[in-house]
């Protein structure tokens, strides 16, 4: 019998084992949350209030070249500001010169000094050089990757293959390791690599901890509101960068949303939340179409339907993140991927990704929604 019980109990230490735990910490040390984007900030107050108070809670924040990224985050910070103790911040440069480059690097190296030694540092993409940089001068015992969209796959299985979370540059200019070599930056390898995610991630012996994120203060933030938020005959679109990006032309992006318009919006409004980073000339065209009106959002996309107290009748996008998000907190009865052709796409090439990335979306849809 005892037997029996001890075996029973190794086999659910082993299952257990690949299960998302709930995010804890080890100790009260101080934390410290990198985000540069409205979703990394999402993320981070979510591990902030799932964590609870602790004694040092700092928060560093980069700014991008996107007005409409930075806009939000300003008004994320500022409707959470009670949750950090201190707050740093640096924008990303836009001039890349090597007097430049100095000038940025010993600006971040100053802000950095201003930072302690931390238990925790949640991190949304190590990528980022800034990033890097940042966490080549910081000590800690702990990095913790928190969501970045679909991106956050690519980072995980490029860290179980490769167990690093650095990706080694082999363009390196000699200007750039002589500035590094300068300040004394050097990338290492952070002891203990963890995620906090929405995504369901598989255990890997190379991760120190899968913490999931359930989003519950946003959740919360729903039931609160829910007898105030509106069924409507409305419907929606999430518009995505894939024209700036180069992935297809102007002419196919705007040829695939009237497509998507004429087979299921029935001569009904289709209400285009655009990408932060969409070019004006795509809405100039968009808003040419009388079935289309653009609505510029000012905060995420996860808090615009509970900021507006909408409940849509339909969502729609191409492979945007915000499909997996939404469904968490939305009873929407339709929720559409379109799906991109192989002739659709200016590289070819990029159609097995593209492929990937909508399986990892219809993952996470309930089963009872569609795609195109």
């Amino acid at each position: 019998s005892n037997y029996v019980n001890i075996l029973c109990q190794r086999v659910n230490e082993i299952f257990m084992k690949n299960e998302q735990q709930t995010l804890k910490a080890e100790t009260n040390g101080p934390h410290l949350y990198i985000v540069g984007s409205p979703l990394h900030l999402l993320c981070a107050i979510e591990a902030k209030l799932t964590l609870g108070d602790k004694s040092t809670v700092d928060l560093f924040v980069l700014y991008t070249l996107c007005a409409k990224n930075n806009k939000q985050l300003d008004k994320l910070l500022l409707e959470y500001a009670h949750l950090w103790g201190h707050i740093t911040s640096i924008k990303m440069r836009s001039n890349h010169s090597i007097i430049s480059s100095i000038s940025y690097l010993c600006s971040l190296v100053f802000k950095v000094k201003k930072l302690t030694k931390y238990e925790l540092v949640f991190l949304s993409d190590p990528r980022v050089e800034v990033f890097q940089v940042l966490l080549s001068m910081l000590k800690y015992k702990e990095l913790v990757i928190t969501d970045d969209g679909l991106a956050t796959i690519n980072i995980y299985k490029y860290f179980c293959e490769k167990n690093i979370i650095f990706k080694e540059s082999n363009n390196q200019s000699l200007s750039k390791y002589l500035i590094y070599k300068a300040l004394n930056i050097k990338f290492i390898e952070p002891e203990k690599i963890s995620f906090f995610s929405f995504l369901t991630l598989e255990d890997n012996k190379n991760i120190y901890h899968l913490y999931k994120c359930d989003f519950n203060h946003i959740k919360n933030l729903f039931q609160e509101k829910a007898t105030t938020i509106e069924s409507r005959d409305s419907h929606y679109f999430i518009g995505q960068k894939l024209v700036d990006v180069n992935l297809v032309t102007e002419t196919k992006y705007l040829q695939l949303i009237n497509d998507y318009i004429n087979e299921n919006i029935n001569g009904n409004t289709l209400h285009y939340i655009p990408h932060r980073g969409e070019s004006k000339s795509i809405l100039i065209q968009l808003s040419a179409n009388e079935q289309i009106k653009i609505v510029n959002v000012n905060v995420p996309i996860e808090l615009f339907f509970l900021q507006e107290s909408i409940q849509p009748s339909s969502l729609a996008s191409f492979y945007s993140t915000a499909l997996i998000t939404l469904s968490l907190f939305l009873k929407c009865p339709q929720i559409k991927v379109i799906k991109l052709e192989k002739k659709d796409l200016l590289v070819p090439e990029y159609y097995s990704v593209i492929q990937d990335i909508c399986n990892v979306i219809f993952k996470y849809l309930p089963p009872t929604y569609e795609n195109k």
